[in-house]
């Protein structure tokens, strides 16, 4: 029986060393990560190749069905909320933040080199004698 006990376990050891992980992990299904990301793109009715874009979108949309206003719950708004989130951080993104001004764009212009329409402050003074 002693025997029996070494084999099992010097095979379970060999398993781990060969494959990274315990043999009765296999008994725990699927990763949970991938299936939270599936289960957030069901609920924003998104593919697994939505950009930022479309999970915005589609985020915006899904608002509009689940908002207290309009027969929905609160909880069901943090749900999109997360499913939201959690979609975006899969993309390597951060979330929008409510109420702040979107990034700004890169301008033609070098940033050290004013435009033709800034003057220095002693310019304008200049001008206005």
């Amino acid at each position: 029986m002693i025997k029996i006990a070494a084999i099992l376990l010097l095979a379970f050891v060999l398993f781990r060393w060969a494959f990274g992980f315990w043999p009765w992990d296999l008994a725990k299904g699927p990763d949970t990560g991938k299936r939270r990301l599936a289960t957030a793109r069901r609920l924003l009715g998104v593919s697994a190749r939505a950009d930022r874009t479309e999970i915005l979108a589609a985020h915006r949309l899904a608002l509009t069905r689940v908002h207290p206003d309009r027969g929905g719950t609160s909880e069901k708004v943090h749900e999109v909320t997360d499913a939201r989130d959690l979609l975006l951080a899969d993309l390597g993104e951060a979330p929008p933040i409510a109420g702040s001004a979107p990034p700004p764009h890169d301008s033609a212009q070098p940033e050290g080199e004013p435009d033709e329409n800034t003057h220095a402050p002693d310019e304008r003074e200049d001008d206005r004698r």
